[in-house]
């Protein structure tokens, strides 16, 4: 297992299951402003295109992270069905409940 902060031009892979099936998904950090902002592209997973933006701003000494998702998912109507019915709002509350272990692993400084 690998810890630490992750840098630009280096990849990470995620592991989970999603609708009842094991995925895996790689993705290459792509861009990057340190503390303000990266951007991480899949390399290898199941979306056609898949491009995940994350802002950091301070505001009144509490960070503020947000997240913008951009993909393509393939199968033509099939997937795009799919996505309408199913999948934007699975990836949604994925961000969500992603993010707030994000906040509580970050604020804990008996982890650190």
């Amino acid at each position: 297992m690998t810890s630490g902060l992750i840098n630009l031009n280096e990849t990470v892979t995620w592991r989970g299951k999603h609708f009842g099936f094991y995925l895996t998904h790689k993705s290459r950090i792509t861009a990057m402003v340190l503390y303000d902002y990266f951007l991480d592209e899949m390399e290898e997973g199941k979306f056609k295109t898949f491009k995940h933006k994350h802002y950091f701003e301070e505001k009144n000494g509490i960070t503020i992270m947000t997240d913008k998702l951009q993909y393509e998912i393939p199968f033509g109507i099939i997937g795009k069905l799919f996505d309408t019915l199913f999948l934007k709002n699975h990836m949604v509350n994925f961000l969500l409940e992603r993010n707030k272990i994000l906040k509580e692993v970050s604020e804990d400084n008996t982890i650190i």
